[in-house]
């Protein structure tokens, strides 16, 4: 039997009153030390979770309505979406979505910037890693030097590969078949100003001495085929020439490759090379290494590559003057600049290098800040500025622009170089 309808009503009359006095009283429910999963039994015991007040579609609206945000919130937990019916690939990728990760906001830009002195400084205290296992490596390809021998006697060339420095163990293996001067020629193949020319002179220097006067030629190919005429002779020596970095940067034009490769076929030239770019085997087609005669050896050193990297690339590194590429950065920059930048840069460079030119000889120069005549005080580059307006008007005489907004778009392309600036903008010095 239902209740009389007078106690229903009081009933809904007192749950009323209750509501009233919590939106009333907000603090109600921090002063008793209630949580929020109380509060929310509390809401839901004053308005009645046992469907007493379903048949009445007027107080729950009343009710929300009169709610505040502490209700608000717990209609929004108990509310829970419906399930997914996906279908096909969305319904995959739905299934294996991830919750985005909030990322790292520290950068390096806070880091303080390192100088070349304490960043040697700090590779020369570093300790050695795992030095008494890459000594036991070091013994175990020196063990094989005798077998290196025979196998050079026996007309072949040895070309030797593994990640590490290979240097400490060609020297190793250099002084070991050193027999009288002239008889070992080194060739450091990672040095960038390197050419081909270079090494063909050397080992006639090895073959004649040191005092020659024999002309050799002018062009390369004139200077190998004197070479080769020199070891054609039967008073000469054989020559064991090794190679650091047979694929360094400076020898990997295919024309150096097949001179050190005509050399290389030669019966008394024995050829002892490292490489350590991984698609070395790349720079030789079929005939080249017919031509080289290749022995491989595995000599996996695990030595640091303290020598082999190139130094302007170190450096710029180490300075921050080449993040874009270093060097070889800077010349595709001036090789994509536009023939009327080129010039205005060569105005530029040479108005900078008469400026030092003329202090070193104690003149009066464009700069600011210079030193006196037989200073040993160091000077800064960035002193030798040059001024806007003299720049300017050296660009308009050589017919490299016509007005100031050429001038300043002409300045722009300067951009990605690493310039340096004097003053407090761009356009007051120029570096």
């Amino acid at each position: 039997m239902s209740p009389p309808p007078v106690v229903t009503n009081a009933d809904r009359s007192a749950r009323r009153k209750s509501a009233r006095r919590i939106l009333e009283r907000g603090d109600l429910c921090d002063d008793a030390g209630l949580d929020e999963d109380d509060e929310e039994e509390l809401v839901q015991r004053i308005y009645g979770i046992d469907g007493s007040d379903a048949s009445s579609g007027e107080e729950p609206e009343a009710g929300k309505a009169k709610l505040g945000k502490r209700g608000k919130k717990a209609a929004k937990r108990d509310v829970t979406p419906p399930p997914s019916t996906l279908e096909g690939p969305d319904s995959y990728f739905h299934q294996n979505r991830k919750t985005r990760q909030q990322t790292s906001t520290s950068t390096l830009a806070s880091l303080r910037q390192l100088d070349h002195s304490t960043y040697f400084n700090l590779l020369r205290s570093h300790p050695a890693d795992h030095a008494e296992d890459r000594e036991y490596l070091q013994k175990l390809h020196s063990d094989n030097f005798g077998q290196w021998i025979f196998e050079l006697s026996q007309g072949f060339n040895l070309l030797l590969y593994g990640y590490g420095s290979k240097r400490k163990l060609l020297g190793t293996f250099a002084a070991k078949i050193y027999t009288h001067p002239g008889s070992v020629v080194v060739v450091n193949g990672y040095l960038p100003g390197l050419n081909v020319k270079d090494i063909l002179t050397t080992v006639a220097t090895a073959l004649l001495g040191a005092d020659h006067n024999v002309r050799l030629g002018a062009s390369i190919t004139e200077i190998l085929d004197n070479v080769l005429a020199l070891l054609d002779e039967p008073s000469a020596q054989k020559l064991t020439v090794i190679f650091h970095n047979l694929d360094g940067e400076a020898l990997r034009q295919e024309r150096s490759q097949a001179i050190i490769s005509r050399l290389a076929a030669h019966p008394k030239i024995h050829l002892v090379g490292s490489v350590d770019h991984i698609r070395a085997p790349l720079l030789w087609d079929a005939a080249r290494v017919s031509q080289f005669n290749f022995l491989w050896h595995d000599v996996t050193t695990f030595e640091s590559y303290t020598v082999e990297i190139p130094v302007d690339e170190a450096l710029s590194i180490v300075d921050g003057a080449g993040r874009a590429g270093g060097t070889k950065g800077v010349k595709y920059v001036l090789a994509s600049l536009p023939s009327n930048a080129k010039s205005l840069f060569r105005i530029l460079v040479s108005h900078q290098l008469q400026a030092m030119v003329d202090d070193d000889n104690g003149g009066v120069g464009t700069g600011k800040g210079k030193a006196k005549a037989g200073s040993k005080v160091k000077v800064d580059a960035s002193e030798y500025g040059v001024e806007y307006r003299v720049l300017y008007q050296r660009a308009v005489g050589e017919f490299i622009c016509s007005n100031d907004v050429a001038f300043r778009t002409l300045l722009k392309e300067y951009v990605p170089l690493p310039l340096l600036t004097c003053g407090s903008r761009f356009t007051d010095f120029i570096v």
